[in-house]
């Protein structure tokens, strides 16, 4: 699909519609001469984002957490056993 220019082709276009969008005036996909809102990004768009990064961050701890456990439990029988 690269070598025959297709991803070239479709960037070019949704670039040229994303254009006539934003400086003429033109809603793209929106009917002809509709106006585009453009709206900033506000933590209510990235509340799933967040949430997922944060259940990441929680998971990463808990299996730190055991790991750190069971090295310790397992060095603490390791010198027990061999005196």
């Amino acid at each position: 699909m690269v070598q025959s220019g297709l991803v070239d082709k479709w960037r070019k276009n949704e670039v040229d519609t994303f254009k006539q969008s934003v400086f003429q005036g033109k809603g793209g996909g929106q009917g002809e001469g509709s106006k585009v809102a453009v709206k900033p990004l506000t933590l209510d768009h990235l509340q799933g984002a967040i949430y997922i990064l944060g259940s990441g961050a929680l998971l990463a701890a808990n299996v730190l957490f055991i790991e750190g456990v069971a090295q310790y439990l397992t060095s603490s029988h390791l010198s027990t056993w061999s005196t």
